[in-house]
């Protein structure tokens, strides 16, 4: 019986000694998680945050700069630094300076002409494995080095008769040395001989508002004082193109919709009066592709060869999508210095937008959606489905502008198109001189679509619904009979469609 309480006892005392083994762990260890303390939830890693300067150029005697290296460690872990010194561009050996245990580290003042090479080892407490920086190059020199930092654009377009814009480089030189620009124009996309531009001495160059219509090559050349080499920028490519011709209507109350047409859809109905508070200027055209290339600097079209005697770059662009019109007006505005009228999540610049959808599951598409209009701006949009029609129209009230019926030289449709687009402006324009509101292709309008808008619509400038699926297309294609071609005929399309039978002209209000 006795042996039997013994073997009790040791069982007894075994446990009580894992229990307060483990419980001493727990406690220490700040909770059941060891959330607070290291040594055991594991080794502490170091992530360096920030690389030091890559090169740092100075000058002998005018040493002022630091290297700097920015870290971070799990686990509360405290952070050591070590710089180092090598003889070569690598971060393998290297001869350890004392003293230099900080995150920031003064370039000795004492350096000599040359290069030099350093970097910095990261360790902490608690075993963590040890980091090291990447190299920092300094070069000490006392001619000057000019090094650019910013390129003038690659690309720049501007309108003729209205071109504002800026070219611009960015540089800096060896402490203590003052740096001269002087900007050249050449006749080809190249940076070697070229013309110096009389006067235009400066870091920022305005591009001539003299300029014809073409291509034009500009490079800045950078100087500074004492013996150094000059260095030339980048080739700018300056391309002046036509603007839109837009044309300034009568502002005066019309009878929107049905209009007694045999071929009336219910869509159309009822008829009913529309009046505008804006002066209204409409595009004679629709947008050409080499208007829409010089702006978006592509060309989505289908049809890019024009049938003989038709000048290619006239043929309307189409293959673009509701988003991508809205696109080409704020970028126009921008160039020719208007308000934008476009916002998108509070911004009006398509290049803070990011990528234009193509598909329903784009990341950004319900904020594509909920684009809006600023109907104060200046700037060029699209019109509204009751300002495409006013503007179609041209003060008549029959199927068409030419009157109960279109002719072959009238409009571009299924029966003499020969099944595809045609250079803008080849038909007989209407009363106002605006060309293909008949044909061609169909044109995007601001206005979401819905059937029954017409019941509700106000009298005065009729925006379209808050909201809705597809958006207003007027105006038919190519591929469509006569009847789709009517004044009051209205027809829809997804936003995010690209296709051929779909193009835009543009508008501004004042």
């Amino acid at each position: 019986m006795r042996n039997v309480f013994k073997v009790i006892g040791v069982i007894a005392i075994t446990v009580l000694i894992i229990f307060t083994i483990t419980t001493c762990r727990n406690s220490s260890a700040g909770g059941a998680d060891g959330a607070n303390n290291p040594g055991w939830v594991g080794i502490p890693v170091i992530t360096i945050t920030a690389q030091p300067v890559k090169e740092t150029i100075v000058k002998p005697g005018k040493i002022k700069s630091s290297l700097k290296v920015k870290a971070e460690v799990t686990n509360g872990a405290t952070l050591y630094h070590q710089w180092y010194r090598n003889t070569e561009n690598n971060n393998i050996g290297g001869e350890i300076l004392e003293g230099k245990i900080d995150a920031s580290f003064a370039i000795p003042t004492t350096l000599e002409i040359g290069k030099h090479y350093y970097f910095c080892k990261i360790d902490a407490t608690g075993e963590a494995a040890t980091v090291t920086s990447n190299v920092a190059t300094v070069t000490v020199t006392e001619d000057p080095i000019i090094t650019i930092i910013t390129q003038p654009d690659e690309t720049t377009t501007v309108i003729f008769g209205n071109i504002i814009g800026k070219l611009s480089v960015m540089a800096s030189v060896t402490e203590g040395a003052a740096l001269s620009f002087q900007w050249y124009r050449n006749t080809i996309e190249s940076n070697a001989g070229g013309t110096a531009i009389t006067g235009d001495n400066f870091a920022v160059f305005t591009i001539p508002t003299t300029l014809e219509k073409g291509k034009y090559f500009y490079f800045c050349e950078i100087s500074a004082d004492g013996e150094t080499t000059p260095i030339r920028s980048n080739v700018a490519t300056v391309t002046v193109t036509a603007p839109i011709g837009i044309e300034a209507i009568d502002n005066k109350p019309f009878m929107m919709g049905y209009d007694g047409s045999a071929g009336a859809n219910p869509e159309e109905k009822p008829s009913h009066e529309v009046t505008f508070t804006r002066e209204l200027s409409i595009g004679k055209t629709m947008v050409t592709q080499e208007q829409y290339q010089a702006i978006m600097g592509i060309n989505p079209s289908s049809f890019t060869t024009a049938p003989g005697g038709e000048n290619s770059a006239k043929l309307p662009v189409e293959n673009v999508s509701w988003y991508d019109a809205i696109v080409f007006c704020n970028k126009l505005s921008i160039i020719e210095g208007l308000a934008p009228v476009y916002i998108k999540n509070g911004k009006t610049n398509p290049a803070e937008w990011g990528e234009v959808p193509n598909n329903s599951n784009h990341p950004d598409i319900i904020k594509w959606e909920k684009v809006e209009a600023n109907w104060n701006a200046n700037g060029y949009r699209l019109p509204t489905e009751a300002e495409w029609e006013y503007a179609c129209r041209a003060g008549t009230t029959t199927s068409f502008n030419t009157g109960a019926a279109i002719s072959n030289d009238t409009g571009w449709y299924t029966d003499n198109s020969g099944k595809r687009t045609h250079e803008v402006a080849q038909k007989q324009p209407n009363k106002w001189g605006l060309y293909d509101m008949h044909g061609n292709v169909y044109e995007w309008c601001w206005d979401w679509y819905d059937e029954n808008y017409y019941k509700t619509s106000p009298s005065k400038d009729p925006t379209g619904p808050d909201s809705g699926t597809r958006r207003v297309v007027r105006g038919g294609s190519w591929d469509n009979d006569q009847n789709v071609l009517r004044s009051a005929y209205r027809d829809n399309g997804n936003p995010l469609d690209r296709n051929k039978f779909i193009g835009f002209r543009v508008v501004r209000t004042k």
